[in-house]
C-alpha cells in the first residue's frame, strides 16, 4: 500500500495538516477520496498508516530528531523501504518548521518579535560646540507570535542606551548564554 512515493508523500503532507496545523477535515475518507481514489485501498488501512506516520511524525518533532534517530526508529517500523526513503526526505523538508509549529504552541507569555537598533550622534550645533557621546536606539516589538508583529495588542518599546549601558547591557546577555549552554551541555 502506498509504494507510489508521491501518493505517500501526499499522504504524510495530510497527515502533517491534521496534526500540527489541527486541520480536522482530513479524515482516512478524504485521504481515500483525494489520494487514493484509483489505488486499491481501504479506508483502515489508510487510517492505520496515517495513525503510524502521526504518531512518528509527532515524537520526531517533538524531541526534534535528527536524521539518523529518525532513521534507527523508521528501520524498526511497518514502513516499506520506499516509505522510509519518502518519510527521511519529507523530514528533511518539513523538520524546522515543524519544530517552530511546536515552540509557538508552548509560548503562553509574549515573546521578542522584532528587534531593531540604530546609532545616533548629535552633531556640533549653535548651542553646544563639541559632539556628544553616540547613543543606541533601541527598538523592541514585543507581543504574541500568533498575531502581526505591527498588530496594536503587541507593545513597541523605543530606549536609548549609552555605550557603558550597552556594555553591561552585552555581559549580562553573555551570562545568560553560558548558564543556557551549561544546561545543554548536560544533556
Amino acid at each position: 500500500m502506498a509504494e507510489n512515493p508521491k501518493l505517500f508523500a501526499a499522504l504524510l503532507n495530510g497527515v502533517l495538516r491534521r496534526v500540527f496545523e489541527n486541520d480536522q477535515s482530513i479524515t482516512p475518507e478524504f485521504l481515500k477520496e483525494q489520494i487514493f481514489a484509483e489505488e486499491d485501498v481501504s479506508v483502515d488501512e489508510i487510517s492505520q498508516l496515517s495513525e503510524v506516520s502521526a504518531k512518528v511524525m509527532a515524537q520526531a518533532a517533538y524531541k526534534n530528531w535528527d536524521l539518523s534517530k529518525l532513521e534507527t526508529l523508521l528501520k524498526n517500523s511497518p514502513f516499506s523501504e520506499v516509505q522510509q526513503e519518502i518519510f527521511i526526505r519529507f523530514w528533511k523538508l518539513k523538520k524546522p518548521d515543524l519544530h517552530e509549529k511546536i515552540l509557538n504552541k508552548c509560548k503562553w507569555n509574549d515573546s521578542l518579535l522584532q528587534f531593531s537598533w540604530r546609532i545616533d550622534v548629535k552633531t556640533k550645533s549653535r548651542k553646544f560646540n563639541s559632539l556628544t557621546e553616540p547613543t543606541a536606539i533601541i527598538e523592541l516589538n514585543v507581543g504574541k507570535h500568533d498575531i502581526p508583529s505591527d498588530d496594536p495588542r503587541n507593545n513597541l518599546f523605543r530606549f536609548e542606551m549609552t555605550k557603558d549601558q550597552l556594555s553591561d547591557t552585552l555581559k549580562q546577555i553573555e551570562s545568560i548564554e553560558n548558564t543556557l549552554a551549561s544546561f545543554n551541555n548536560q544533556e
